[in-house]
């Protein structure tokens, strides 16, 4: 779906637990003959999860729930900024593949595996972040107060972006400064993350700031 200016697609990084650790989801799309994480375009009215959740059952056959954000991409296909988001879900039933003549095959891999797998470099980068901040969450188990704060700052971007309130490179380049905030947060780097949540966050204020001027 395309609106003012805006392609908006979905996915997730989907995890299923096992005694040799956890294992990604990655399909085979044939007629790109590629391997890729499962995504979509967003259809009207969708919001961002909801639209992951369901390309996710529609390409993998699986019944997920989400458990934190992963990562984001953005890029320009044929002039029209794309904004892709990826969430990391729980594995809750696997089903029948759906995806018809989109995709042939599922394979649950190893992280590292499902790296060398994967044939766009974009989502090595949103694999590896996945990873990373999966292994958070089970570390530390809730939020502390800066990422609490990216959490807020990345809802209200993609609030503003459903609503066309933002073009697609402020909405890419918000969300990447958020994916930064996390990097560096893991990293030990707390200056550095609340920096990047700092231009965010001013990204989003001046989105709220033109509505109102309007």
């Amino acid at each position: 779906m395309s609106a003012m200016g805006l392609i908006r697609a979905a996915g997730g990084v989907v995890w299923r637990e096992g005694d040799e650790g956890g294992r990604v989801a990655v399909i085979h799309r044939p007629r790109r003959d590629d391997w890729s994480l499962p995504k979509g375009k967003l259809i009207e009215g969708e919001g961002w999860e909801e639209g992951a959740i369901r390309e996710v059952r529609e390409e993998t056959g699986c019944v997920c729930r989400v458990a934190e954000f992963a990562a984001s991409t953005w890029y320009v296909p044929n002039r029209t900024p794309k904004v892709v988001l990826f969430w990391n879900m729980v594995l809750l039933r696997e089903g029948e593949l759906e995806g018809g003549d989109e995709v042939d095959e599922v394979r649950w891999l190893r992280p590292r595996a499902a790296l060398e797998r994967l044939d766009h470099e974009n989502e090595h980068r949103v694999l590896e972040r996945a990873v990373a901040r999966r292994e958070a969450r089970l570390r530390t188990g809730h939020p502390d107060a800066v990422r609490a704060a990216i959490l807020v700052a990345r809802a209200r971007l993609l609030r503003h972006g459903l609503a066309g309130r933002l073009d697609g490179g402020s909405l890419g380049t918000g969300l990447e400064r958020l994916d930064r905030a996390e990097d560096a947060l893991l990293q030990d780097r707390g200056a550095k993350a609340r920096a990047h949540l700092v231009v965010a966050s001013r990204i989003a204020g001046g989105a709220r700031a033109r509505v109102r001027a309007a």
